[in-house]
């Protein structure tokens, strides 16, 4: 498997051959939330591919950049984020809602943004699932679209529209996007969202543990000043507004697997 270069675009990832995704398949919708919401999970198991699906973004910390000098060191700031885990990282060159000048939570365009979406990010996910020589299944992490972001919401339309011919080849599991779900009005809203889309047997929520990556999960986070130009000095804002009240991470999943607890 190749190991944690540059970010590099789906196809040229895919033209290693078959031996390019030994391990799960982390969904990102832009640059930064594998990390706001998986980040320890993904530290402690250092293996799999970290997709970013809309890495061309518009928003920096800093003003008066272009779209393409902020697209170059958000995907900086994933990549190291990808080293630091032993993640692969790869990406589709799609422009997030707010480059496109739409309100990222402007429910009313959700159907045209998932449509510009879904073909290119259901052949990168065929293209990765077919790859793998994985014993099992992979996982693949999809966002649970938990704060209403559209981009997140068609990452996640995608998945589930497909979900049956996708979980031939993956383990699938939604998780709590963060910070979104730190709040607790919001993180309700958007599990009932997630339920509402959900056909087939209901999921069950598995708590992920966090303290023994306490420290490494902010040295992760500090990775995006772009995003967050103060350092965090705590997990609150990277923790589901849930059980149990201790830092934690959390997916939603029909296949218990590897996750010991639920919740």
């Amino acid at each position: 498997m190749p190991t944690a270069g540059p970010s590099r675009e789906i196809g040229e990832l895919l033209a290693h051959g078959p031996n390019v995704a030994g391990g799960d398949v982390y969904l990102g919708p832009h640059c930064d939330d594998v990390c706001f919401s998986l980040g320890a999970h993904t530290h402690r198991r250092r293996s799999g591919v970290l997709l970013t699906v809309c890495p061309v973004g518009g928003y920096i910390a800093t003003p008066g950049k272009t779209v393409a000098e902020i697209t170059d060191i958000r995907l900086g700031e994933e990549v190291a984020f990808a080293r630091s885990c032993g993640l692969v990282a790869c990406h589709l060159r799609i422009e997030g809602a707010s480059v496109l000048r739409h309100d990222p939570f402007d429910a009313s365009w959700l159907v045209p943004n998932t449509e510009r979406i879904e073909r290119r990010l259901l052949e990168a996910l065929r293209g990765l699932g077919a790859a793998s020589t994985a014993a099992e299944r992979p996982w693949l992490f999809c966002p649970g679209g938990i704060g209403g972001h559209i981009d997140h919401l068609a990452v996640r339309g995608t998945v589930l529209r497909h979900a049956a011919g996708l979980a031939e080849l993956y383990r699938l599991a939604f998780y709590e996007d963060l910070p979104y779900a730190s709040v607790f009005e919001k993180r309700c809203a958007g599990i009932a969202d997630l339920m509402r889309a959900l056909e087939g047997p209901p999921l069950r929520r598995f708590v992920l543990p966090v303290a023994d990556q306490h420290d490494a999960k902010l040295t992760m986070l500090r990775l995006y000043p772009s995003q967050l130009p103060e350092p965090p000095q705590s997990l609150a804002a990277f923790t589901p507004s849930a059980a149990p009240a201790t830092a934690h991470e959390a997916v939603w999943t029909v296949e218990a697997g590897d996750f010991a607890g639920s919740a």
